[in-house]
C-alpha cells in the first residue's frame, strides 16, 4: 500500500518524532511511505535523511484550500491508498482530500482533550491516540470505541541499551567521576507543561541533606521567557551548583548517566521519555499525568499527585535514602520495557491498524 501523513507541525518535538518512527514502520512492513508537510522544516529534513518521499504544503489552518488543492494532486499522483493525519492545521485539508477521493482516513490524537472533540473525529475511519487516557476521554463523548485504537510511542530496544562505559564517559563531561554521586534528571526541555522547575522549592532543602546531588535538565529551549522565570528562580534558591541545562542530548547517552528520570509534567499522554528511563532500567519519580499510570504495571514507579511537590520530592528522597531500592525498581523497569513497551509492539498494532482500514 501507499501510504500518506500529514503533519503541519515541524519542530523538532515528541509529535514529530512520533511522524518519523510511524513513516519508518511503515516501510519496514512492505508499504511505501510519503509525508505532506510544511517546507524547510526540521521535519522534512529528518524525513528525507530517512529516505521517505517528502511533499510540501503550506497547511496554515483547519481548512486550507491550497492544501486540499495539492493533497488531491499527491493523492492522485501517487496512488495513495490511505491517508493518516496528525496536526488540526492538516487534518480536515487531509479529510477532505481523502473523502473526495472515497480513500481512507485516519486521524491522530497525540495529546490530552482541551475541548470537546470535533466533528473530524466522527467522519474519520479509524482514529490512532497515543494512550488510553486519550481514547476514554474520545469515548466519553460518545466516539464510536470500535474505531479508536490506542498505540503508545513504543523505544525502540535497539537504541535503548544501557552502556557502563558511555555512562562513566557522560558523567565525567557533566563532572561527576564518583559513582556514588546521585544524578536526577529530565528531558522535559524549558515548557511549562513539563515544569522542569516543579520542586525546585522541596530541591534547596534536599541538597542540604546530599550536597553532591545534580539535577540536569535536557530537551528544547523554545520558550525564552519561561527560561528566563526558571534560571532566576535557580538563583533565588541558591541552586546554582546543583541545577544545570545541558540542552539538546542523545536520550540514551543522557539517561545513561542519570540515576533517577523525573518526570514533573502537570500535561502529557504516555511521555516517550519515561518509557525511554524505563528501557534504559532508569528507576521514575513522576506525576500521575495522562498514560504514566497504565506504565505503573508492577508498582514500578513512585507516582504522586499532579500537583503534588511535596509528594514528588519525598518519593525521590525515597530513592536517594535507599540505593538498593532505586536499583531494584530500575531493573524491573527494563524487565516491563523489554517485554510489553518496545517498537516491536508499536509495529504490530500499526500493521493491525493499516490492514484494517484497507478491508
Amino acid at each position: 500500500m501507499n501510504i500518506m501523513h500529514t503533519e503541519s507541525m515541524g519542530v523538532r518535538g515528541g509529535e514529530p518524532k512520533r511522524v518519523i518512527d510511524e513513516l519508518i514502520i511503515i516501510r519496514e512492513l512492505g508499504h511505501t511511505p510519503y509525508l505532506v508537510c510544511r517546507p524547510n522544516t526540521w521535519l522534512a529534513t529528518q524525513a528525507k535523511k530517512n529516505n521517505i518521499k517528502v511533499l510540501s504544503a503550506p497547511l496554515l489552518r483547519a481548512f486550507d484550500p491550497k492544501s486540499v488543492y495539492l493533497l488531491l494532486k499527491y493523492i492522485k499522483n501517487y496512488k495513495i491508498d490511505i491517508v493518516h493525519s496528525h496536526n488540526s492545521k492538516d487534518s480536515y485539508s487531509a479529510l477532505i482530500a481523502a473523502k473526495l477521493l472515497g480513500i481512507p482516513f485516519i486521524r491522530a490524537r497525540h495529546n490530552d482533550l482541551v475541548k470537546e472533540p470535533g466533528p473530524i473525529y466522527r467522519f474519520s475511519d479509524l482514529i490512532i491516540t497515543t494512550g488510553e487516557k486519550i481514547k476514554k476521554e474520545l469515548q466519553t463523548y460518545g466516539i464510536d470505541s470500535e474505531k479508536i485504537v490506542s498505540i503508545p510511542s513504543f523505544p525502540s530496544s535497539e537504541d535503548f541499551v544501557p552502556d557502563q562505559e558511555r555512562r562513566d564517559q557522560i558523567r565525567k563531561q557533566y563532572g561527576v567521576d564518583n559513582s556514588s554521586i546521585s544524578i536526577i534528571g529530565t528531558l522535559a526541555g524549558f515548557n511549562p507543561r513539563k515544569r522542569p522547575d516543579f520542586i525546585f522549592k522541596e530541591l534547596s532543602d534536599l541538597v542540604l541533606k546530599y550536597p553532591d546531588l545534580k539535577y540536569l535538565i535536557a530537551g528544547p529551549d523554545e520558550k525564552p521567557e519561561y527560561r528566563q522565570k526558571v534560571e532566576e528562580e535557580i538563583i533565588e534558591k541558591n541552586l546554582q551548583n546543583h541545577v544545570h541545562y545541558v540542552g539538546f542530548v542523545d536520550p540514551a547517552s543522557f539517561l545513561d548517566a542519570i540515576d533517577i528520570y523525573l518526570c514533573p509534567s502537570r500535561k502529557e499522554d504516555v511521555p516517550q521519555a519515561v518509557m525511554q528511563a524505563m528501557m534504559m532500567g532508569k528507576t521514575v519519580v513522576s506525576t500521575e499525568v495522562g498514560g504514566v499510570p497504565y506504565l505503573n504495571t508492577h508498582d514500578n514507579l513512585l507516582l504522586s499527585g499532579l500537583n503534588d511537590s511535596t509528594g514528588f520530592a519525598k518519593n525521590l528522597e525515597t530513592l536517594l535514602q535507599n540505593p538498593e531500592l532505586t536499583r531494584k525498581l530500575g531493573n524491573k523497569n527494563r524487565e516491563l520495557a523489554l517485554e510489553h513497551f518496545n517498537k516491536d509492539q508499536m509495529k504490530k498494532l500499526l500493521k493491525e491498524a493499516y490492514e484494517k482500514v484497507a478491508r
